[in-house]
């Protein structure tokens, strides 16, 4: 099929159409949805988004976002104490309520891994090692 638009048809030397795509895990929910111009998602077996696949008029780039399978702690370089909720944290700490880590404000927890934009530039890390806190990270830049 041909995409048409305002101007008339897309060019033919963009990219090709691909064919809707759509994998099923057993249970019949979706792990893997691709669009005609090649954006898609796939989803951890819970449903959560895995990766995001952004295409762009069928250009042949391809920009993506990548998401953990469950949230994790951040390292900040914002001291603790002038976040905010510090003092509900210490106070469930001090109450002897744990770690406190069950209680980290919202911004210092996240799924998103990283992100490479149309050009391949970006970096995806691995979730931190829950002993030592050690990640590994790929980086792509217009050099390499």
């Amino acid at each position: 099929s041909n995409w048409g638009g305002r101007n008339g048809t897309l060019r033919s030397d963009l990219g090709p159409l691909h064919p809707l795509f759509r994998s099923l895990y057993s249970d019949n929910t979706s792990a893997v949805e691709r669009q005609e111009d090649g954006s898609g998602f796939a989803q951890y077996a819970s449903g959560r988004k895995a990766v995001c696949i952004i295409s762009n008029h069928k250009s042949r780039r391809a920009g993506a976002i990548v998401y953990a399978p469950f949230d994790f702690v951040v390292q900040s370089a914002v001291p603790l104490e002038a976040r905010a909720g510090a003092a509900q944290l210490s106070a469930a700490v001090e109450g002897g309520e744990g770690d406190g880590s069950d209680k980290l404000p919202r911004q210092n927890r996240t799924r998103h891994l990283g992100a490479f934009d149309d050009w391949g530039i970006g970096s995806v890390q691995t979730v931190p090692d829950s002993r030592t806190g050690g990640s590994g990270l790929y980086e792509g830049s217009k050099n390499h």
